[in-house]
């Protein structure tokens, strides 16, 4: 998996040469919360990966109520990706909080190690926000 940040998604993809160069099958946008004009929270995002041929999906992280459905919509995409070779490339928008929260969450779901123990090995490996 590849924990980077680009600012849209859209561009991501259309980037043939970075998707390439870094063999990438799979986008994941670690999300934040939406709020309707009236300070409410919006059900961030559409998560469901039915179409095989999907690059991106979005991946609720700022979102409590949604988010272990949202790992469990986006989870057999990422492994059948991975299966293959091809990298994951997660991100938010500055990868320095939700990016790498998301590489958590996928890495224990993968690896059925605890969040904790996961956390620490990534945080050996790159700076994360404390405000996680």
């Amino acid at each position: 998996m590849v924990d980077a940040s680009l600012s849209k998604p859209a561009h991501q993809v259309e980037n043939h040469d970075f998707v390439a160069e870094n063999n990438i099958g799979f986008f994941v946008v670690a999300a934040g919360v939406r709020h309707d004009g009236f300070g409410g929270v919006i059900k961030p995002w559409r998560h469901a990966v039915e179409n095989r041929e999907e690059k991106v999906a979005f991946l609720s992280v700022a979102h409590k109520p949604g988010r272990c459905e949202a790992l469990d919509a986006i989870l057999p995409k990422v492994m059948e990706v991975l299966a293959t070779g091809q990298a994951v490339f997660i991100h938010c928008e500055n990868s320095f909080h939700r990016g790498p929260l998301a590489v958590v969450a996928l890495v224990t779901a993968i690896s059925g190690h605890h969040p904790f123990d996961v956390l620490q090995w990534i945080s050996r490996q790159r700076r994360i926000s404390r405000t996680h």
